[in-house]
Formats: structure tokens, sequence, C-alpha cells
């Protein structure tokens, strides 16, 4: 019980920081907006995967903002 809430807290805190980071650090193409909307820690707490959503452009644009996102994963 214990475990799932200190998950929980942390899924929480890592959404917003991973947030921020897109937020900061990232230049997406204009009239594009990208939100976190959910991440899932493994239980190990080894891994999380990071869900997220994006709002305007095009079809284009969304293979464009994936690679964006994708050169920048480890960043």
């Amino acid at each position: 019980m214990a475990l799932a809430r200190r998950i929980e807290k942390l899924n929480i805190f890592l959404k917003d920081e991973v947030a921020k980071i897109l937020h900061r650090e990232i230049e997406f193409p204009e009239g594009i907006l990208v939100t976190v909307t959910r991440i899932a820690v493994a239980r190990d707490l080894h891994y999380a995967t990071v869900f997220f959503s994006m709002l305007g452009g095009e079809d284009e644009s969304v293979k464009d903002v994936l690679a964006l996102l994708e050169k920048n994963v480890y960043h």
C-alpha cells in the first residue's frame, strides 16, 4: 500500500518536472502546444513511460514533434 502511494507521488512529481523541461528546453513549431498528460512509473522505479498530447498543427507536424521529442529524449 505504501509503495502504491509512493509511486503515485512520484508520477505527479515527474509529470510536473517533465512538463517544465519540455516548456523550457524544446522549441516546438509555431502554433503547437505539447502537454504531458500522464506518467507511469514502473513498480521497480527503474523506468517511466511519459504520455503526452499535442494540440494544433497538421498531420505532418505530428511527425515533426515526435522526431523532436525522440531527438531530445535523453536530454
